[in-house]
């Protein structure tokens, strides 16, 4: 389903290979079974490892996407926010993602949840709510261009 609400994904490289890497070991772990079907095997395990890491760990953070291609804001929001406590709960998951989630992403789970809520918060119409989260998204990662246009933009509209 298309949207036309503009996304940004910046991948990083260093997480694609650390994903290959870890293909590879499963390759040489599954090695000792002489098999003409290993790359297979190997394929196809890597793939179910994917599926559960990248799209049942993130949950909430998939389902807010998924509500702001709808255009429901409401429930997005929600999504974002319980996203947001789960990655600062347990921060080590999204800090060390390219293994724990198996993400290119460069932008963190915390990062986007702060975004993402900050976004909703703005289309909803509450702009002060919206600034003060785009504040703390640049306080908690400073170098958000993102955060740093959207605030810029808000402050210069009203």
């Amino acid at each position: 389903m298309s949207s036309h609400i503009p996304t940004i994904k910046q991948t990083h490289v260093v997480a694609i290979v650390v994903q290959i890497i870890i293909l590879i070991l499963l390759m040489l772990g599954f090695s000792q079974i002489n098999s003409y079907y290993i790359v297979f095997i190997t394929t196809g395990l890597f793939v179910v490892l994917v599926i559960i890491l990248k799209y049942r760990i993130p949950h909430y953070h998939r389902k807010g996407i998924s509500f702001i291609k709808k255009g429901k804001w409401e429930e997005a929001l929600f999504c974002f926010e319980q996203s947001y406590i789960f990655f600062k709960t347990y921060g080590w998951i999204d800090r060390y993602r390219f293994f724990t989630l198996l993400s290119a992403s460069k932008t963190s789970f915390t990062e986007e949840a702060l975004l993402n809520k900050a976004f909703c918060l703005a289309r909803l119409g509450r702009t002060e709510e919206s600034i003060q989260t785009y504040k703390k998204v640049l306080g908690d990662f400073p170098h958000n261009g993102l955060a740093k246009n959207a605030l810029r933009m808000m402050v210069t509209r009203d």
